[in-house]
């Protein structure tokens, strides 16, 4: 064959298997790295609303047919999830069977304000068939994470209105029964034409750059053309081999191959190189700039210095208390912490030693309070909201925290930086008493300001008791 119809024919398969190679490849990596971001979101809403069931109670609704009261509570917090979050369906469903019809019972699924105002006939009904709305092959996805047992799941899901990627967690109750699966659904139609489209563009800019070099190729055409360009093509298979289980942050070019030919197909070959790093630079942009727009939220509500959550955060927090004692669902305290001595520490010895002090005092009161949000909400008082399990041992907790800054005020042998010292008070929301979560910490603030001057008093007296023996 004339080396012009062979590099001709070389060239074009060439172009094809780029525009394949690198086409599926990008498309596998980058919606891979796409899906792994729904996947954290979908773990992260599901262990939420999760935390909001009390699944021996929903196992007793469907067994009698009959709503409790934790169940229209948990049918308001997942209205709440599914009105604040950017999801197709929140619901929980018990899998029956894989046939065409009533293959799945349902249990509850959240509906959003607007369906409530303008669609309130979409609600589910409690303990009711699904009729045709599942497919054989849906409801045997559904049955499988229910046999699996495993923490999470996720499968894609096409229907009729589009393609959902669906998040399900199973449901046991005490006794170990499954109950059902509590699923998240989130419309990824867009998602997937943009990855398409992604992809056209990458295999578009594959075959311009590929019919250049082509006519290059064909005019300057000679024997030292074929080696080189089978060397390039061995690069782009290992390329897109390597990349195809990769996410967007371990994408990496396609390694240079080092041609000197000193003719186009040295050209080629750096251009395909240089094409391989703007798809990567592409992909991670895309992955960084959605790392940096999470982490500056989480920022957002995290103090500085000590990184707990800041006043923003409690003010945030404080408003979903202030809406659960409104709808008398709220069962809370708050533990207020003061640190004393600080401003002696920093005229002492100055602002670093004093922001050591208060670092080393925000960790006692993290470590006591394992399980409960710590807020720093001045430049020496913190607050740790007490809910579930710190709060059924509050009063332990409270002697822990109140014993650990003895310990440290009382030990000689630290530094006076480290001698940590916190007056600390609580207040426990009592609704025959309180209207607001302020009234709550005002109380608590009291008591912290109480337990500090018996402190100093008792210094004082401690002192005093001093001087006379030394007479």
């Amino acid at each position: 064959m004339p080396i012009r119809k062979s590099i001709a024919v070389g060239c074009s398969a060439l172009a094809v298997a780029l525009c394949l190679v690198l086409g599926v490849a990008s498309y596998h990596a980058y919606r891979a790295t796409v899906l792994e971001r729904y996947q954290a979101y979908e773990t992260d809403l599901l262990t939420l609303v999760k935390s909001y069931i009390d699944v021996d109670d929903l196992a007793r609704c469907l067994e009698t047919g009959q709503k409790s009261e934790k169940y229209h509570e948990l049918q308001r917090r997942m209205d709440q999830v599914k009105d604040s979050c950017d999801i197709s369906f929140l619901y929980v469903v018990k899998p029956l069977n894989t046939s065409d019809h009533d293959n799945m019972q349902n249990v509850i699924a959240a509906m959003s304000a607007d369906e409530w105002e303008n669609l309130p006939e979409v609600q589910v009904t409690l303990g009711g068939l699904t009729g045709d709305s599942y497919s054989s092959e849906a409801a045997r996805k559904y049955c499988d994470a229910m046999a699996a047992h495993k923490s999470f799941a996720f499968f894609v899901d096409a229907t009729e209105w589009g393609v959902d990627y669906t998040g399900v967690t199973p449901l046991t109750d005490s006794s170990g029964k499954d109950v059902g699966l509590l699923c998240v659904d989130i419309d990824v139609t867009d998602m997937q034409r943009e990855v398409a489209g992604y992809m056209i563009a990458i295999v578009l800019l594959i075959v311009v750059v590929s019919l250049g070099f082509t006519a290059l190729f064909m005019r300057w055409a000679n024997g030292t053309i074929a080696a080189p360009i089978k060397l390039l093509e061995e690069r782009v298979a290992e390329f897109a081999y390597a990349q195809k289980e990769a996410d967007g942050k371990s994408l990496s070019p396609i390694i240079d191959p080092e041609i000197h030919t000193r003719n186009e197909v040295e050209s080629l070959s750096k251009a395909v190189v240089r094409m391989s790093e703007d798809t990567v630079e592409y992909v991670r942009r895309i992955v960084d700039a959605e790392e940096r727009a999470r982490l500056m939220g989480e920022l957002a509500h995290r103090d500085a210095l000590t990184k707990v959550r800041n006043r923003s955060s409690y003010d945030a927090h404080m408003q979903e208390l202030e809406s659960e004692i409104a709808h008398g669902t709220a069962a809370f305290a708050l533990v207020v912490a003061d640190l004393d001595n600080l401003k002696g520490i920093n005229d002492h010895w100055g602002h670093e030693r004093g922001n050591e002090y208060i670092i080393a005092s925000c960790k006692v009161i993290c470590d006591v309070y394992s399980h409960s949000p710590v807020f720093r909400i001045g430049g020496d008082e913190f607050v740790v909201l007490l809910r579930g399990k710190d709060y059924e041992q509050r009063d332990t907790l409270l002697d822990e925290v109140t014993s650990a800054f003895r310990r440290s005020r009382e030990d000689d042998s630290a530094k006076p930086w480290m001698r940590l010292s916190a007056s600390v008070g609580m207040a426990v929301f009592d609704p025959a008493a309180n209207q607001r979560v302020e009234d709550v910490f005002v109380r608590a603030d009291k008591t912290m300001y109480e337990n500090k001057a018996k402190a100093k008093h008792t210094a004082r007296a401690t002192e005093d008791d001093g001087r006379e023996d030394d007479k």
